[in-house]
């Protein structure tokens, strides 16, 4: 009786032995060949069908502690005897870390692979991993650092970070001053640049590493393909107004900035009142240097202070001088890139020729090309008009626009994009 039931259970268990066999199992792969906790994995079964009329009836899976249970089951309609190929893959998922083995069964399948295929190991998800560049550009304000923005996803928190810029060659381009206890959820770094660095025009291919206990350990690297030079026409840039202490402040703060010509490209008015001790507001600025002046007609108490914001990293503040005369702060703005990739020039080289007239400007390509579209940008970054021609020159009117510095892109009609700057005065 014992003697039955143990060949009932061998017949159960081993059907490649004493049933039909009708798949061979010769190889398994796991892929990822190196899976981490963050991989989807995926169990290929490879080997034939032992004829031309056999098929895989079902297949199911299941992950019982640290063994990984697969049951394909195969039947077989009739048909000639030949070796047929047949791979069937199995999608896991993700698993904890881990040593794991592979146990395959079934109907009609005979594993015949090596023992060494029917184990992996599922690695922890590398930190780095979850460290996310959100951006790479020049300072704004100044043109010996760069900023880099990262977001820091995982609960590892990297003591004591600098990171580092190289180029394609493995030189240092930029180095971080180490200044963070870690990298928060949220994190801003201002690196400075090697002083005998060239400084890059356009795009380039370089790495980025990590280093931690100010630099003792190399935690991290990523290839990088970068523009330090934010895209344009204009950058989105922020006046601000604030009162640092000593009272309570009200009052209404008119403002302007001026490009290096003089020329007002940007007003508002700031306020300060009650709680609200701190105003800012928003223009877009292409690349170059200018001048923020305030006036303040009357003391107001306090101690002001007014400046510029681009990021959380990139800000200058002075303080405003409460003597009824403008105070002025002059600065440069993405300095590197006034002249690069991210710089609007009006003259011919950019392929558009402008006229001026009474009623606003002509446009006309150098080469006589038709212009298809006019969009029409003010220096907050509004599109105020757009429109299509399809004619070599175009007459855009200034009727109802305020003084100050205005962008116009043009589409030609070969798809090329060209921007131009133009000014209206108050004449």
């Amino acid at each position: 009786m014992r003697s039955t039931l143990l060949l009932v259970l061998l017949l159960d268990t081993t059907p490649g032995v004493f049933g039909q066999t009708y798949f061979y199992v010769d190889e398994i792969q796991v892929s990822p060949a190196a899976p981490t906790t963050s991989d989807a994995i995926t169990l290929s079964f490879m080997g034939n069908f032992s004829g031309g009329g056999v098929y895989v009836t079902s297949v199911t899976h299941q992950v019982v502690g640290n063994l990984v249970y697969v049951q394909i089951n195969c039947a077989d309609l009739g048909g000639i005897t030949v070796l047929i190929p047949h791979t069937e893959q199995v999608v896991i998922g993700q698993l904890p870390a881990g040593s794991y083995g592979i146990l395959l069964s079934g109907t009609g399948t005979d594993d015949l692979a090596p023992t060494f295929q029917h184990s992996f190991n599922v690695s922890g998800a590398s930190a780095c991993d979850s460290l996310i560049v959100h951006s790479l550009t020049w300072s704004a304000f100044s043109g010996d650092h760069v900023e880099l923005h990262v977001a820091n996803a995982s609960t590892t928190l990297f003591d004591y970070p600098g990171f580092v810029l190289l180029d394609p060659n493995g030189d240092t381009l930029a180095v971080e001053t180490v200044n963070y206890f870690g990298i928060a959820t949220d994190s801003w770094h201002a690196l400075t640049w090697h002083p005998s660095a060239a400084i890059p025009t356009g795009a380039f291919t370089g790495s980025l590493h990590l280093w931690t206990g100010f630099y003792d350990t190399f935690a991290c690297s990523w290839p990088v393909n970068v523009d330090l030079c934010p895209p344009g026409p204009c950058i989105e840039v922020h006046p601000f107004l604030q009162n640092i202490g000593g009272a309570l402040v009200t009052a209404s703060v008119p403002w302007a900035i001026l490009d290096e010509d003089q020329t007002t490209v940007a007003t508002g008015l700031f306020g300060l009142s009650g709680s609200t001790q701190f105003d800012l507001d928003t223009v877009c600025l292409e690349p170059g240097s200018y001048a923020l002046v305030t006036y303040l007609t009357s003391p107001v108490g306090g101690q002001l202070q007014f400046g510029m914001q681009a990021t959380m990293a990139s800000s200058f503040a002075i303080p405003l001088v409460q003597d009824a005369v403008p105070d002025t702060a002059t600065f440069t703005f993405f300095e590197h890139c006034e002249d690069g990739t991210n710089g609007i020039s009006p003259d011919a080289a950019t392929g558009i020729e402008v006229r001026y007239d009474a009623e606003g400007w002509w446009l006309a390509t150098n080469a006589g090309m038709p212009i298809d579209q006019v969009e029409l940008w003010n220096a907050t970054g509004q599109r105020l008009r757009s429109d299509r021609h399809g004619t070599q020159q175009v007459h855009l009117s200034s009727a109802g626009l305020a003084p100050g510095i205005y962008i116009v892109n043009c589409t030609l009609q070969s798809g090329q994009l060209v921007s131009v700057k133009l000014v209206k005065t108050n004449r």
